[in-house]
């Protein structure tokens, strides 16, 4: 059995990622892949995945400009994880051969065929990188938006009758607390990518209880994901907490609360998560009144969502085809043999653990 996230999402100024942070202070082993598109990286940790997922608990990691791809995958019972240290996420050793090692998949690839293809393959990555920052100009600016909405709606709030509700709801749900200091975690469940805005459900299959924030104008749903999230440390749970690309990943949008089998899915005009889990409707904290006389503000920003997710998602997709074409480069360059004996080799070290 395996869990799915993606390994993090692009933001004004880069890329936000939160995997190597927490990877570390586990103390887990690292393989840190390197090497071009095309080179076999993601194929590499399929097969690892595949050996090791009915043995153990397996978290993949998913690339949000190609969710068919992998970035990284941790095998939690080996303590050992695998991950693509190439740009936007680059990664070295900190303690080489203590904490991690490279593996080189460069070394594979025959040079003499990929000079022939030298002048198609820079201009085709100059043209990938360049869609690939249009995308997170774009983001950035559908962030902006998002925040517009919420910070209009954030005046509309009854922030005490919230809390109220929060405090009920986390003591029917939850009535033991554990004898223990609860913690958090952060991964990325939704990102944009060509699909669209794309949140991995299939996560939450071993969850008893899922809860749906219905949230048209963003802030209720962020501020019970912050409440919920208090209140479960506070009674010794660990969490999952999830950024948010509408708020270019600066706040929370989703909780995961594993102990509990417990979580809370934001559902709003960009995650538009539909018929989920149990129905929060999130419109009972908002002073509807006010909200009349701003109603033409908040109509003009959900039309401005709509056109730039359209926008970023066709951008990515963009992107990701001129990635596919400097894959085909590299594929036509690569000695598969050797990166197939390699990988058994990989996957008979890590069962020896």
């Amino acid at each position: 059995m395996h869990e799915n996230y993606f390994m993090g999402a692009k933001v004004k100024g880069g890329f936000y990622n939160a995997f190597y942070e927490e990877i570390k202070a586990k103390g887990y082993y690292g393989y840190i892949l390197k090497g071009g598109a095309g080179t076999g990286k993601s194929s590499l940790m399929k097969r690892v995945c595949s050996a090791f997922e009915n043995d153990q608990p397996v978290t993949c990691y998913h690339c949000s400009s190609d969710p068919d791809s992998l970035d990284a995958v941790v095998l939690h019972g080996s303590k050992v994880y695998i991950c693509d240290g190439t740009a936007p996420h680059v990664m070295e050793c900190t303690y080489p051969g203590v904490s991690e090692e490279i593996i080189n998949l460069g070394q594979f690839w025959d040079r003499e065929v990929l000079k022939t293809n030298e002048e198609q393959i820079v201009s085709s990555t100059n043209e990938n990188k360049l869609l690939l920052s249009r995308a997170s100009d774009c983001q950035s600016a559908l962030a902006d938006v998002c925040g517009s909405v919420s910070k209009t709606a954030s005046v509309l709030i009854d922030d005490e009758k919230l809390a109220a509700f929060s405090k009920r709801l986390f003591k029917k749900l939850i009535q033991k607390p554990l004898d223990k200091k609860g913690s958090y975690t952060v991964r990325q469940l939704t990102a944009l990518t060509e699909y669209g805005c794309m949140t991995y459900l299939d996560t939450l299959d071993s969850y008893e209880q899922v809860f749906t924030m219905n949230d048209t104008l963003f802030h209720a749903a962020h501020r019970l994901t912050e409440l919920i999230s208090a209140q479960a440390e506070a009674n010794g749970y660990d969490v999952i907490i999830c950024p948010s690309v509408a708020f270019d990943n600066t706040a929370f949008e989703h909780i995961l609360i594993p102990e509990a089998g417990i979580a809370f899915l934001s559902d709003t005009p960009l995650t538009k998560l539909g018929d989920i889990g149990e129905k929060l409707n999130m419109r009972r904290f908002y002073d509807m009144k006010k909200a009349a006389g701003l109603k033409s503000v908040i109509r003009l920003d959900k039309s401005r969502i709509k056109v730039l997710s359209e926008l970023c998602y066709k951008t990515i997709a963009d992107a990701k085809r001129i990635h596919d074409k400097i894959e085909e480069y590299y594929i036509g360059s690569m000695d598969f043999e050797s990166i197939e004996a390699l990988t058994d080799a990989l996957i008979g070290k890590i069962a020896a653990y």
